[in-house]
């Protein structure tokens, strides 16, 4: 990729989707959705993803599908939830373990 000049507001653009980053190696990552054979494309806003997993914890974002929610935690407050099924579960983990050591 060869010098990349930043916009107005101090971003850099896609040159084919016109989306914007804060930092030039973000757009640099950001690049290969355009060249992948495999394209997962949500239906309700187009937004592309390399992976189907992800694709699928994006599409919860419309659905309003129910994400993950901790239920070990003894505090009636907590509402921690997780749009990602193994962010949550390394949750419980990490909870489960802090019980056991006190």
């Amino acid at each position: 990729m060869s010098k990349v000049p930043q916009n107005a507001a101090g971003f850099f653009t896609c040159s084919i989707c016109s989306r914007e980053f804060s930092g030039l190696n973000s757009l640099k990552k950001h690049m290969p959705i355009h060249t992948r054979r495999v394209q997962h494309s949500c239906d309700v806003c187009g937004h592309v993803f390399g992976k189907r997993e992800y694709l699928m914890d994006h599409a919860r974002r419309h659905t309003g599908d129910a994400s993950p929610t901790c239920e070990v935690s003894t505090y009636a407050s907590c509402v921690v939830s997780f749009l990602q099924p193994a962010y949550f579960e390394i949750f419980c983990l990490l909870l489960e373990l802090s019980y056991t050591l006190c």
